[in-house]
């Protein structure tokens, strides 16, 4: 169990060579588990679960390494109790090992999924035991096929098909949707102060996506996702109305039900955030120690005119929903685009405004998984859209520009071409799939963090100016005119803002698109209700 042995492959180097078959990796993850069972029974932890310390023999069997060396200060993948200063135990094995297997690939089995989010509980003593996992994985290893690679882009294969989630029946498990709190005394030591601070406002970049730059959110949305379960429960037949529309009215629907803070908990200690992003958006900040931090967040939008700006790039069939890889390779973000057959749309972005460790892909995937279980279900609950009158969370962003308003300010620019995105919350004009390079005008209504860029006014209001951007590498200017301050979630300041942006021609110079964004930028700062 812990000595080296001739012929042995680190899985690390086994996974560099490829993606591995899920069945495989649970045949591993069973071997792996049936040893920490072992030393668990002698009162024995390993501590530093991780893909370095396990070899595949030449038989084809796991064997996991280093049980005789001491538990690090920062283990590869640390469990909530040690983010909060707890000691290593068996669920902190447990832990490690659903972490270390999830982002191997398991995850994107869902059959699989499930039992890797209960090993990722944020509360240990929900969490199974290790002979637990080795008996479900050895099962699941018996009874797998050998798919193909789970996040290989491909029209035809479906990675995120989720057919194989229905089993017995079992109790849910409650998850608070601001998990993980401390755990209790009996699980762990007093600890010191919570890794969460508020998360961070994104530095100034250059290079900036626009839809980044509008992750915010205006309400404390009603209702949270549920929590983990050892095996997914039955559930009622959404209809055929359900599935073709599930997601129905962008204003009312609840983000939050297609984000699962409790299946984020392998990526780090998790906090939902209701109110930051657009009103149609939900997030999870993931912290796996006090150093790093990753924030997931999901935006629900209608259809569009066309879906033009999605026919390049790389996708992945998921039932009758495509999945669409957004963006350049980036070790700081990462998106997915899940398209509906109704062509409603479902935006995950993940993104880490400082160096990480984390694997951005992997949390977005993960959130993937948990977006498509949801929408599987049929229609998806309700929420109360609430903010005092003076709120952006009332306005309507399209009715925010005239026509007229367009043509004088913005050469070259079809107002007529105007599409509205995200309840309302954001408007674009002047799109068009058919032409190389138009002019476009966006607004998005938002809440985020306060900002931290140098401030002018404009129009009686307090105002970042000049912020260049990026949108499918075509140079965007951008205001942000800040409206109210007000105390969100965990007492935490936010502010809500209306950006304005406009792109006229790759051959234009920025200053000249930032003149342009001034004077839209002024049009718009009376039409904002009083901040207080």
């Amino acid at each position: 169990m812990g000595e080296p042995g001739q012929g042995a492959t680190p899985l690390s180097e086994a996974l560099a060579r490829g993606p591995v078959a899920t069945g495989r990796l649970a045949g591993w993850g069973a071997d792996l588990a049936h040893a920490l069972a072992a030393a668990h029974a002698t009162g024995r932890t390993h501590g530093n679960v991780r893909a370095e310390a396990v070899r595949i023999t030449e038989d084809g069997t796991a064997r996991l390494e280093g049980f005789d060396r001491p538990p690090p200060q920062r283990p590869e993948h640390p469990a909530p109790e040690l983010v909060f200063g707890g000691k290593p135990s068996p669920a902190t094995d447990v832990y490690a090992l659903g972490a270390m297997l999830h982002q191997a690939g398991g995850g994107a089995e869902p059959a699989l999924s499930e039992l890797l989010t209960a090993m990722g509980d944020a509360e240990p003593s929900r969490r199974p035991d290790a002979a637990q996992v080795s008996d479900r994985l050895r099962r699941f290893a018996g009874s797998a096929a050998e798919p193909a690679s789970p996040f290989e882009p491909t029209v035809t294969t479906s990675p995120f098909d989720l057919r194989a989630l229905s089993g017995p029946a079992s109790r849910p498990v409650p998850i608070s949707p601001f998990e993980p709190t401390r755990p209790s005394a009996s699980s762990a030591p007093s600890a010191p102060a919570s890794p969460f601070g508020p998360p961070a406002p994104a530095p100034t970049k250059r290079r900036r996506r626009l839809a980044w730059i509008a992750v915010a959110a205006v309400v404390v949305l009603l209702g949270a996702a549920g929590g983990a379960v050892w095996l997914m429960r039955e559930r009622p037949q959404a209809t055929a109305v359900d599935l073709a529309d599930p997601i129905g009215d962008v204003r009312t629907v609840s983000p939050c039900s297609l984000v699962d803070s409790a299946a984020m908990q392998r990526f780090g200690a998790t906090r939902l955030y209701p109110d930051i992003s657009l009103p149609s958006s939900c997030s999870v900040l993931m912290r796996p120690d006090t150093t790093d931090s990753a924030m997931l967040t999901v935006t629900v939008d209608e259809p569009h005119a066309d879906d033009h700006d999605l026919a390049r790039r790389p996708r992945q069939r998921a039932g009758a929903m495509t999945v669409y890889h957004l963006g350049e390779p980036d070790p700081g973000f990462c998106a997915r685009q899940v398209l509906l057959p109704n062509r409603s749309r479902v935006l995950a972005v993940t993104r880490a405004d400082t160096p990480t460790k984390m694997d951005m892909c992997a949390i977005t995937d993960a959130g993937v998984q948990v977006v498509i279980a949801a929408l599987n279900k049929g229609s998806l609950p309700r929420r109360a859209v609430a903010g005092p009158p003076n709120s952006v969370v009332w306005m309507d962003a399209c009715g925010l520009l005239d026509d007229a308003t367009l043509r004088r300010v913005v050469p070259g620019i079809d107002p007529t071409r105007r599409q509205r995105m995200d309840g309302g919350w954001m408007c674009k004009w002047g799109a068009d799939g058919a032409r190389a390079d138009p002019a476009t005008v966006s607004i998005i209504l938002s809440s985020n963090v306060p900002t931290t860029e140098p401030t002018t006014v404009i129009g009686g209001r307090t105002a970042a100016v000049g912020d260049l951007s990026w949108e499918n590498d075509r140079a965007m200017c951008a205001v942000k005119l800040l409206h109210r301050d007000y105390k969100g979630n965990f007492d935490e300041r936010r502010v809500e803002q209306l950006w304005v942006y406009v792109h006229l021609t790759v051959a234009t110079p920025d200053d000249a698109q930032c003149a342009i964004v001034n004077t839209l930028a002024q049009e718009l700062a009376p039409k904002l209700p009083p901040p207080n």
